[in-house]
């Protein structure tokens, strides 16, 4: 039976020793693949590099302090307009211009965006955190929401304005204009919840709201039909679902079911977007 390698801290150099005590203390498992790669550093005359451990045991303790409510302010990691734009213009790579249709058709976007970033970030350094410290286990002080959060509303900031920006290029460059529409409405209305959502947290409250459960209809063995719209594989005539969906969507028009096979609900489709032609020469006629 095979065991786990190790290596005692005292068969380590000196100046590691006290780095690593500090590591184990708090990232017991990072401590062990840090001295498994001081020994190999070792044993090959390429030392580890003392410097990178020791930036490595000060974000873990961050992360992960032994006593939560000890922990030490540091200054905030600042993200600024030049920040912003990379992040835009790195999501969508491919159209041009994302920046300045962001800037010209929705100019309160980048100093709101700017402005709660700067509050998240404040927030979490305050509590000795920089956002690049924070996962989802980093534990915060006792009473306040999971440091988690304020990640997370910074990404759906961000994330949001980068969104908006595509659709606003894509509906200056003309390109698909009534999906543009219909995505540009979705991710308004989707930027608008995370700037509540990050005041809300900021006041002290949660990041998402508890919602009702959404009624749903049919079970695992439900087939459906997806004539047109959203739901609906592009360039395809219809498309077909399978298992329990919300009631709101089964309620749609262009959705047919619930069918009990995959080929009813594949001949009901075929029945639904039959040409005059079809119908003709006595394809998918009506049973």
């Amino acid at each position: 039976m095979s065991t786990t390698p190790d290596v005692p801290i005292d068969d380590l150099p000196e100046r590691y020793r006290s780095l690593l005590v500090r590591f184990d203390a708090v990232r017991p498992d990072c401590a062990r693949v840090a001295r498994l790669a001081i020994a190999r550093g070792e044993r090959t005359s390429q030392p580890y590099d003392a410097a990178f451990l020791a930036s490595l045991v000060e974000r873990a303790e961050r992360q992960t302090p032994a006593d939560p409510s000890q922990r030490t302010p540091v200054k905030p990691e600042p993200y600024t307009e030049a920040d912003l734009r990379r992040h835009v213009e790195g999501t969508f790579r491919r159209p041009a211009g994302l920046w300045h249709a962001l800037t010209e058709s929705e100019p309160h976007v980048v100093p709101t965006v700017l402005d709660l970033v700067a509050q998240l970030i404040g927030r979490l350094a305050s509590w000795g955190l920089h956002g690049r410290d924070v996962r989802a286990s980093t534990r915060g002080p006792e009473g306040e929401q999971p440091p988690s959060d304020y990640g997370r509303a910074v990404g759906k900031l961000t994330t949001g304005a980068a969104r908006l920006a595509k659709d606003l290029a894509d509906q200056k460059a003309g390109r698909d204009s009534d999906g543009t529409a219909r995505r540009l409405a979705r991710d308004q209305a989707a930027f608008e919840s995370a700037v509540q959502a990050a005041r809300r947290l900021l006041r002290g409250g949660p990041l998402v709201l508890p919602t009702a459960p959404v009624e749903r209809v049919g079970t695992y063995r439900s087939w459906w039909a997806v004539t047109g719209g959203p739901g609906a594989p592009r360039g395809k005539r219809f498309g077909i679902k399978h298992g329990s969906v919300s009631k709101r969507f089964a309620e749609r028009d262009d959705v047919l079911g619930p069918f009990p096979t995959k080929r009813a609900a594949t001949d009901a489709a075929k029945r639904a977007v039959a040409t005059p032609d079809d119908c003709r020469i006595g394809l998918f006629a009506s049973p």
